[in-house]
This record gives C-alpha cells, sequence and structure tokens, in this order.
C-alpha cells in the first residue's frame, strides 16, 4: 500500500493537467487544503483527501466498483488510475 503523502506529491504534481475517465470523460483537479477540487463539464466537486487515503486501500482495481462507498468515487478511481499518479506502483 502506498502512502497518502506520497500520493498526494504526485497528485500536486500534475494537477491542472486533464485526466481521461473510463468513459472517456475529461476531468481535471487542483489540491486546496485538505481537499481535492475536481472540475467536469463545468461543475465542481470537493473531495476530501481522506477518501483517497481510504481508496488506496483496494488499488489496483479494474474498475470502479470497490469504490463505490467513497464520495467522488469515479473521480478518485480516475485519478488514481491515471499512469502519473500510479507509477506502476499498483
Amino acid at each position: 500500500m502506498q502512502d497518502i503523502s506520497e500520493v498526494l506529491e504526485r497528485m500536486s504534481a500534475c494537477q491542472g493537467e486533464p485526466i481521461t475517465m473510463r468513459r472517456g470523460k475529461i476531468l481535471t483537479y487542483a489540491l486546496e487544503g485538505n481537499n481535492v477540487i475536481v472540475s467536469r463539464d463545468g461543475r465542481e466537486h470537493k473531495i476530501h483527501v481522506g477518501q483517497f487515503a481510504k481508496a488506496l486501500k483496494l488499488v489496483p482495481a479494474e474498475n470502479t466498483t470497490p469504490f463505490h462507498y467513497l464520495y467522488g468515487s469515479s473521480y478518485i478511481y480516475a485519478i488514481l488510475d491515471d499512469p502519473r499518479i500510479r507509477m506502476n506502483d499498483w
């Protein structure tokens, strides 16, 4: 299992860059304090980094199903599944 602080460093380095979701939609995100602000289709969603910490216990995953109990599950999956964030660690 990865350390959340290491993953947040990777996320910080990639914030603002487009990420393709599983079904082809594009999102971007920004880190603000203890939150990840996800932007997609002109809407923003605030996801606490604690949700990402919980999700790290579930990677690797082939789809979003294991993440469904988390707020923003499809966004979390897309971000954690991005090769720039994964870096072949899961």
